[in-house]
């Protein structure tokens, strides 16, 4: 079974939570439903970022079906899930998140998902990760 790493950014927000939540729900390994299952090894919000290459915790302990099934507790479970295991930012955010990558021993097989909600510009990111990759 080969997994699909992904670090997704903006894990917290409207969108990064819900695709986390489908991710648990329909396709992370522990559903055993995909041949590839996804498998999240890195989450990051405006507040620092978490990893860990067997899965970050929120994926390996999942919650409760009701809250699961539900996308508002959902949220609210994960916010408070992720403020536990969060690494605060240092000065330069984007080689962190490469650093950590490379330490995981993951360098060129992890997507990078951005599900920010765009008021942030994460152009030079965007670049800096292409750059890395090549």
């Amino acid at each position: 079974m080969a997994l699909q790493n992904v670090f997704i950014i903006g894990a917290t927000g409207n969108v990064g939570s819900e695709l986390i939540r489908q991710i648990l729900l329909h396709d992370s390994p522990k559903t055993g439903k995909h041949q590839n299952p996804t498998n999240i090894v890195g989450i990051a919000n405006t507040s620092g970022y978490c990893s860990n290459i067997g899965g970050v915790r929120i994926q390996n302990t999942p919650p409760k079906t009701e809250i699961l099934e539900d996308s508002t507790l959902f949220k609210k479970f994960l916010v408070s899930e992720v403020k536990q295991d969060l690494t605060k930012y240092g000065d330069v955010k984007v080689e962190e998140l490469l650093k950590v990558i490379e330490q995981e021993g993951l360098e060129g097989d992890v997507v990078f998902i951005d599900a920010t909600d765009g008021k942030n510009d994460l152009t030079n990111f965007h670049k800096r990760v292409i750059n890395w990759l090549h």
